[in-house]
């Protein structure tokens, strides 16, 4: 069985020097918004088994390499390597991201983009008890849809 969900309070920033150099990223998340359905397993990834809300009530991702590559498709994609932060446990991840289509944008200089990314739990001391662990995959797939707007803000 797939358990999916989503965190409800994220934030970020994409830092852009200028128009020919790529973006950074850096964004928090807070492990208290995460939201799969079932409020009594939502309390539970709450706890030390798994996001240690606790003692770490956030979960950090710093950008430090974005690469242009081509898609499948023949469109434009990038690769985003940075450093993800989960329960205090620092690790580098790779993640492929792609922009919408021009059709799903705004003419308010909004962008969205979707990425997504896999880990191992344990890389991030995410390992619940037994029998539990038995029926929690190792792998969880990171599934990003980012929306973005450009601030003229220093």
């Amino acid at each position: 069985m797939t358990v999916t969900g989503h965190f409800e309070s994220v934030g970020g920033v994409i830092t852009l020097e200028s128009d020919d150099q790529l973006p950074l990223v850096s964004a928090s998340v807070d492990v208290g918004s995460i939201d799969t359905g079932i409020s009594m397993r939502d309390a539970h990834l709450r706890t030390a088994h798994f996001f240690d809300l606790e003692e770490h009530p956030a979960v950090h991702f710093r950008s430090e390499r974005v690469t242009r590559v081509a898609n499948h498709t023949g469109g434009e994609a990038f690769d985003v390597e940075g450093t993800l932060t989960i329960n205090g446990i620092s690790r580098q991840v790779a993640l492929s991201a792609r922009p919408q289509p021009p059709e799903f944008n705004d003419n308010d200089g909004t962008v969205r983009l979707s990425g997504e990314g896999v880990i191992d739990r344990r890389d991030f001391g995410i390992n619940p008890p037994l029998p539990m662990r038995l029926t929690v995959g190792r792998n969880a797939t990171l599934r990003l849809v980012i929306v973005a707007r450009r601030s003229d803000e220093e």
